[in-house]
C-alpha cells in the first residue's frame, strides 16, 4: 500500500528481489492508495482533526485499500509501518515466514514435499546470510563462502572457525605483494603482484572438510 506504486514497483523488480520474483520465489504487488478515494482529486490527506499545522493520511482510503487486498489475496499478515512502531528486523521476518509455512503445511493440500523444500531453501538462505555477516566481521574473503557446509548452523559456524584459523595461521593465502624490477634504462617499474589463492577443493582438503 503506497502513494508511489510505480516507483516502488520498479525498485522491487531490481537486484535480489527482482531475481527472486523471476524465479517465482515471491511476488510483490504495489497498490495505489489513491485508487480507493471517493473524490475527483483522489485526495488522501487532510487537516488534523484536532487542528494545528501539517496534514495526516485519511483513514478511509487506507482501510478500503487494505480491505481490497485481504478480500482478494486472503488475510495474510498485515504490517503497518509507523514511526511509533518497533523496529522491523530480520528475526521478525523469519518468525512470520515460519508461522505462515506452518499454517500452510497444516492444511491438507498434497504439496507437503514442495513445502518442505521451500522451508529447507529458506533455512539455507538464512544460514548463508549469517555466514556473509560473519565473513564481513572476520574480514574473510567472500569467495570462500562456497567452502562452507550449510546443512545446519552449528556445523557451518564450526567450519567458519576452522577456516579463519587456517586463513590466519598458515601460508594458504598471502596478500598480494608489489615487487620492482630493473629496466634497460636503469630505472625501476612496479610489476604486478601475485596471490597464492588456492581452489576450493584444495582448501577443503587442507581444512579436513569433505
Amino acid at each position: 500500500m503506497t502513494l508511489f506504486d510505480l516507483t516502488v514497483g520498479d525498485m522491487m523488480n531490481e537486484s535480489i528481489l527482482g531475481r527472486a520474483q523471476e524465479r517465482d520465489l515471491l511476488r510483490i504487488e504495489a497498490h495505489q492508495i489513491r485508487d480507493y478515494t471517493l473524490n475527483k482529486q483522489k485526495q488522501v490527506d487532510d487537516y488534523p482533526y484536532g487542528g494545528g499545522r501539517g496534514a495526516v493520511m485519511q483513514a478511509d482510503p487506507l482501510y478500503q485499500c487494505w480491505r481490497h487486498i485481504t478480500d482478494t489475496f486472503g488475510p495474510g499478515h498485515t504490517i503497518f509501518l509507523s514511526p511509533a512502531g518497533k523496529t522491523f528486523t530480520q528475526e521478525e521476518v523469519n518468525r512470520i515466514v515460519q508461522e505462515r509455512l506452518a499454517r500452510v503445511k497444516a492444511e491438507p493440500s498434497g504439496k507437503e514435499e514442495e513445502l518442505n523444500k521451500r522451508e529447507k531453501d529458506l533455512s539455507m538462505r538464512e544460514l548463508k546470510m549469517t555466514a556473509r555477516e560473519l565473513f564481513a566481521e572476520k574480514k574473510l574473503p567472500a569467495e570462500l563462502l562456497e567452502v562452507l557446509d550449510y546443512s545446519d548452523e552449528s556445523r557451518m559456524k564450526k567450519h567458519i572457525d576452522i577456516l579463519e584459523s587456517t586463513y590466519r595461521s598458515t601460508s594458504l593465502f598471502r596478500e598480494p605483494q608489489q615487487v620492482r624490477r630493473e629496466v634497460s634504462y636503469g630505472g625501476y617499474t612496479p610489476a604486478s603482484g601475485t596471490t597464492a589463492y588456492q581452489e576450493p577443493d584444495s582448501i577443503r582438503k587442507a581444512m579436513g572438510l569433505k
